[in-house]
């Protein structure tokens, strides 16, 4: 008997340093301003979504630019300076998607009233520029070494003997897919 008195005082003296951890106040008891947002940039040539898209600031004619917003303010998505969609305020996702329809410049910002939490700017080109744009991508070694970091940063196991050959042959898939995406050129 002795013992499990002992056996349940260790346990305990055990979880005490977890006690404050358990007492703390749960972030849904206070209430506040909460949002996500990103934005999503498609390829219309291949319908993937383009490389390195966080800090890309071309896009071709016909590509898609998807907006993503979640949070209990109000926001507006504003392109060259029109509202072109409002998000309501609220707990779902919502979505916008528009397609770029002209060249030339585009200013992308999704705003709530107090302050912006997306602006971007790009330069529209033509269809045609873009084939030549996404096959030079297609054979950058640097895109490919950036695209292997990022995989790495999410559990991409790179000690696996599989993953080099893995690694070439969706490296010549994605050559061959915009070598041959020149059949979605907008005329």
């Amino acid at each position: 008997m002795k013992k499990r008195i002992l056996a349940l005082l260790l346990a305990a003296l055990l979880l005490l340093p977890f006690a404050p951890l358990a007492m703390a106040q749960d972030d849904d008891e206070t209430p506040g301003v909460w949002e996500m947002s990103y934005v999503m940039l498609i390829n219309q040539l291949t319908g993937y979504s383009h490389n390195l898209e966080d800090t890309r600031t071309t896009l071709g004619v016909g590509d898609k630019i998807q907006v993503f917003y979640q949070g209990n303010e109000p926001a507006d998505v504003v392109i060259n300076g029109d509202t072109v969609y409002h998000f309501d305020a609220g707990e779902n996702d919502y979505t916008y998607e528009t397609t770029v329809t002209a060249a030339g410049p585009l200013t992308l910002i999704l705003k709530t009233a107090t302050r912006e939490l997306i602006h971007r700017d790009f330069t529209v080109i033509s269809s045609r520029d873009m084939y030549r744009e996404t096959l030079k991508e297609s054979l950058s070694l640097k895109i490919k070494l950036e695209t292997m970091k990022d995989g790495a940063m999410h559990g991409f196991p790179v000690g696996n003997p599989f993953v080099y050959p893995f690694l070439i042959f969706s490296a010549i898939a994605e050559f061959f897919g915009a070598l041959f995406s020149f059949r979605n050129i907008i005329k």
